[in-house]
């Protein structure tokens, strides 16, 4: 079942459903596309020009290269498909915004992210713990002070929305034009975790990201809207912030 055959009807207020969005105009080719410049081809060239601009240049500052530059990616992207479909069509689309989802609808949506969120590094907490005696290996143990503390800061402001833009909003409807909803929602969730290179020796917080985003994912796919993804992508940052802090 896709997602256009999971669209409401009747009148979304009287039935206290929300009304799903129409599939996109931009095709799974085209979000590969997208993904495949963002994360390769930016990051492999902003790392190729560190190289040669600041070869003693320290760990951190190619991290962040290398994520500054798909966010620099898809800020161009956004704007190329919202001069091509119109803005509100993209808003829309993106699920920005979606007018048959109340405010009602959308607190409760809110509190239901945070609750799976804090079951979720609750679970995967535990299992971490039962299989070795430690918590989730912290993949930023090698940063500086100031880097951990610009990694947070990048990790609240930027990253909920973002991540939620691109992988629930831009790819997964993509993925929805040519599968059923539960594969969008899984294919999606797997490019999420993958997507996450510093967690390749930490399988535990890997395994955090991949029931995250299959989370994110079906709030999505149940509302319409990315907004309760980043309310429970920004919990789950602050948790992990506050965790590196020693909080």
């Amino acid at each position: 079942m896709t997602l256009s055959s999971l669209e409401m009807t009747g009148n979304p207020a009287s039935s206290g459903a929300p009304e799903l969005p129409a599939l996109p105009p931009w095709t799974l080719s085209e979000a590969l596309r997208f993904f495949l410049l963002a994360y390769l081809a930016a990051p492999l060239t902003a790392e190729a020009v560190l190289a040669l601009a600041w070869p003693a240049s320290p760990p951190w500052v190619g991290f962040f290269a290398q994520h500054a530059t798909p966010a620099l990616v898809w800020l161009l992207c956004f704007a190329y498909l919202a001069r091509r479909e119109g803005r509100q069509a993209l808003i829309r689309q993106l699920g920005l915004r979606d007018g048959s989802l109340t405010r009602g609808s959308l607190l409760r949506f809110t509190a239901l992210a945070a609750g799976g969120v804090l079951a979720i590094v609750a679970a995967i907490n535990g299992l971490s713990f039962w299989a070795s005696g430690e918590s989730l290996a912290n993949p930023y143990e090698d940063f500086s002070r100031p880097a951990v503390e610009a990694t947070i800061l990048a990790g609240l402001l930027l990253a909920p929305l973002l991540e939620e833009l691109t992988f629930r909003g831009f790819l997964q409807p993509a993925i929805a034009r040519h599968a059923s909803t539960g594969a969008a929602i899984t294919l999606s969730a797997v490019v999420f975790a993958l997507s996450h290179t510093l967690y390749a020796d930490a399988p535990f917080a890997w395994m955090s990201a991949l029931a995250l985003g299959l989370w994110f994912g079906w709030l999505r796919a149940r509302t319409g809207s990315i907004w309760p993804g980043v309310a429970g992508h920004l919990l789950n940052n602050a948790l992990a912030a506050a965790s590196l802090l020693g909080v």
